[in-house]
């Protein structure tokens, strides 16, 4: 249960993440100190990368107990789409809109992926 609390936790976090770097020149205009100000634009990215990507590698030492702890692993690739149009330092402002529908998508297919693994053990 706590891998899957904090995977989705992450995924979660990376949401508001890839929100506050869309925001990123507007909050430092207004002296908004978000992370994504405080540790810059891209460390940020970096941070959206990891956060997102953690959760479906968490299960894997799940999978001595049950292999079916492989389904949400294999779905590490639906995580590539908003990974690499947050990695593009020229996408910015509303062109992130897609980020955020992409990262809750991908929370939706982690939390049914990974219930399906603990149904499956």
């Amino acid at each position: 249960m706590w891998i899957g609390a904090v995977g989705h936790g992450l995924i979660a976090s990376a949401l508001l993440m890839a929100n506050n770097i869309r925001d990123v020149p507007t909050d430092r205009e207004s002296g908004k100190l978000t992370l994504a100000v405080r540790i810059g634009d891209r460390r940020a990215r970096g941070a959206y990368v990891a956060m997102l990507g953690l959760p479906f590698l968490l299960p894997l030492v799940l999978v001595p107990s049950s292999a079916a702890f492989l389904i949400p692993v294999a779905l590490l690739i639906s995580c590539l789409p908003a990974g690499r149009r947050i990695l593009d330092p020229s996408v910015t402002g509303p062109a992130l809109i897609p980020v955020l529908q992409q990262t809750s998508l991908v929370g939706l297919a982690f939390a049914a992926s990974f219930s399906a693994a603990l149904l499956l053990s």
